[in-house]
């Protein structure tokens, strides 16, 4: 209780220093206690916030109320009335363009329909999101691309300026340099090469540099067509099969795999036990997926785990080879995921990725020869990406034999890691 009282008395006094700014502390403090589970006090802060926001003229604010009394309210277990405050805030935020609030009101309102048993209309707003995710990545490069292509245009600009500059003063001083002509125009050519040859070199290097960082978010952060595919497919005949449990289960836990990508696909490292847990999301739904079920098991052999960071999203493609064209078939499929340190290099995680599965010259053999693995693919240009960045990543993929018989494949994945910053 004396925590509460000293945030609402922080929150009244920037409400006082700031108060154009009431609403949006209100609503930061509702969205704290709703996480907190503290529905009670997260309703009087959202409620005072509203009252605010009305009088602010502030749609942005107002939007991001909405979708949190939405959220109380869901929580709550009174579906009309978040039904009604999600539905507000998606048109609003659609409206004005606020694209962080308007995919926050998708995710609740497929949650919300799954809730209450709508499969359809929950497929369509977790079709919604997984578009907003495609949408923000485009703009995210339009932008990048024009700003390139701005500074580009500032670099001909000012050279146009400099060699009119410098072609007028030669025409002033051409009665003073007339002996000296060819050194002064030597120097001024070799100064003017040397300079821009400079300029545009590192001017390359960080464009390149930036491109790179950009394809790498890209890549990184996409998710297999064919397994979205699937999933969707999975889910539409178990509505039509009647199954709506099951596929509400299926459609619940992909929908948390997908805002675990859309929540880290802005950083380039995060903490080994967040991409631990991104990873059990995708077993426990390829579990649900299959007839046969699978096990798993993931050891981490790594002292304060939580401190270590490593690239996100850099396991998943191996784990989906693993279980397409390894063990979707057996019916006593085992996969485990082993984590630690690798004791001949520094700063260096192996992730081995073991199965029980038919082995590769079995899975090879029933493909077509121009197949490749698109889980391969992806990897394989991550860890390109990646390594162009001057960190050693690898990757090995090996069959396992027992005597003469092959029991598996195991693949082993080496990652530059860092510390997590204090």
């Amino acid at each position: 209780m004396t925590f509460v009282l000293t945030l609402s008395l922080i929150a009244f006094n920037m409400s006082k220093e700031m108060p154009s700014s009431s609403s949006r502390i209100d609503n930061s403090l509702g969205e704290y206690f709703a996480e907190l589970n503290e529905l009670d006090t997260a309703y009087f802060y959202f409620n005072r916030a509203l009252s605010l926001a009305l009088t602010e003229d502030d749609l942005a604010t107002r939007s991001s109320i909405y979708s949190g009394f939405g959220e109380y309210h869901l929580k709550n277990g009174d579906y009309l009335t978040a039904e009604r405050y999600l539905k507000e805030a998606e048109l609003i935020s659609d409206t004005i363009n606020d694209l962080i609030t308007y995919g926050y009101s998708l995710d609740h309102l497929s949650d919300l329909y799954m809730a209450t048993g709508e499969m359809k209309k929950a497929a369509i707003y977790a079709h919604k999101l997984f578009d907003l995710r495609e949408k923000l990545l485009d703009e995210n490069l339009k932008n990048k691309i024009e700003l390139h292509k701005n500074k580009i245009e500032n670099v001909f600009q000012k050279n146009e300026l400099l060699e009119a500059q410098l072609e007028k003063r030669a025409l002033e001083n051409k009665a003073i340099i007339a002996r000296n002509r060819f050194i002064i125009v030597i120097s001024i050519a070799a100064i003017l090469i040397l300079s821009l040859s400079y300029y545009f070199f590192s001017y390359f290097m960080k464009t390149r540099f930036r491109n790179e960082n950009l394809e790498n978010k890209i890549r990184r952060i996409q998710m297999n067509p064919h397994f979205i595919f699937n999933v969707m497919g999975n889910v539409n005949a178990l509505i039509n099969q009647d199954k709506t449990e099951l596929g509400s289960r299926i459609l619940l836990k992909f929908s948390q795999l997908l805002r675990s990508f859309l929540e880290h696909s802005r950083h380039d490292f995060i903490p080994l036990t967040e991409e631990v847990k991104v990873l059990e999301r995708y077993m426990k739904l390829q579990q649900l997926r299959f007839d046969n079920p699978f096990e798993y098991e993931i050891k981490i052999d790594i002292k304060d785990s939580h401190l270590i960071q490593i690239p996100t999203f850099i396991i998943q493609p191996i784990l989906e080879n693993a279980i397409e064209h390894g063990i979707k078939t057996k019916k006593d499929g085992k996969i485990e995921i082993h984590f630690e340190y690798d004791p001949q290099q520094m700063n260096t995680v192996l992730v081995s990725i073991i199965d029980n599965g038919q082995g590769l010259i079995a899975s090879q053999q029933q493909k077509s020869p121009v197949h490749k693995s698109m889980s391969t693919a992806i990897i394989e240009e991550q860890l390109a990406l990646f390594s162009s960045t001057k960190k050693k990543f690898g990757l090995t993929i090996e069959e396992r034999s027992k005597g003469s018989d092959v029991v598996g494949v195991i693949s082993v994945i080496k990652i530059p890691s860092k510390q997590v910053e204090e």
